[in-house]
């Protein structure tokens, strides 16, 4: 990223805990929307529901704009390593193949840091809450989870896609206007 690796880790931080409370008010506002989970009177239920997923939803979006954003800017402070890549002969192919997984691992760190917290947390809060929850609720946490989690990989390949191809759009760009071209007379 731009940063230091302290501040590397603080910001790594931030967005652990973003899609940590991110993933919180998905379940819980799929929980408000179950009728046999009574906490409010129905329309008020439902709509607490509702803005649980829009927080969801809204701390989704944050999370992923600011780490595209920080790839980004990453990928510019970065054209030099590229042009001396492109001097030592790699070709369009192997650059645009270096910064998909590029791309790919500086967006799986925050990721994995979240899930590994998230996914043993569900587990457990799902096996304690099977004890109290009616049959028909039985498990709706790990749905709930499940449900969150095709969401954000769903969001997850948009981001990717959108930082893949400016990034390689830059990286056009960059060639045209850097690498000068030798013409033999």
């Amino acid at each position: 990223m731009t940063t230091t690796s302290i501040t590397g880790a603080y910001i790594n931080t931030v967005f652990c805990l973003c899609l940590i409370i991110s993933a919180t008010s998905f379940v819980f506002g799929i929980l408000l929307f179950h009728p046999d989970f009574p906490v409010f009177e129905q329309a008020q239920q439902q709509w607490m529901g509702f803005l649980q997923i829009s927080i969801c939803i809204i701390f989704m979006v944050i999370y992923f704009s600011i780490l595209s954003l920080l790839h980004i800017l990453d990928f510019k402070k970065e054209e030099k390593n590229i042009r001396i890549l492109s001097y030592l002969g790699k070709n369009q192919s192997e650059l645009n193949s270096l910064l998909c997984r590029k791309i790919l691992v500086k967006l799986f760190l925050p990721t994995a840091m979240s899930f590994a917290v998230l996914l043993p947390a569900t587990l457990f809060i799902n096996y304690k809450l099977n004890f109290f929850f009616p049959v028909s609720m039985r498990s709706i946490i790990l749905k709930a989870m499940a449900g969150f989690i095709l969401c954000f990989f769903a969001l997850y390949l948009c981001y990717f896609h959108i930082i893949y191809f400016t990034a390689i759009g830059h990286m056009k760009h960059c060639a045209i206007h850097t690498f000068p071209r030798h013409d033999t007379h």
